[in-house]
């Protein structure tokens, strides 16, 4: 999927069912909901420096 989308589009995965899943590149693993407040904080900082 990651190959398939461009570069400038995150693809984040949560879910207990990630914890057996190798890591992948260009994905992020979203592990808790305190995982999803920084991931969307970097994102929207990202934004703002571009």
């Amino acid at each position: 999927m990651r190959d398939s989308l461009p570069p400038e589009v995150d693809l984040w995965a949560g879910g207990a069912g990630m914890g057996r899943v190798p890591p992948l590149p260009g994905v992020r693993v979203l592990h808790d909901l305190d995982s999803i407040v920084t991931a969307l904080a970097e994102k929207r900082s990202r934004r703002r420096s571009s």
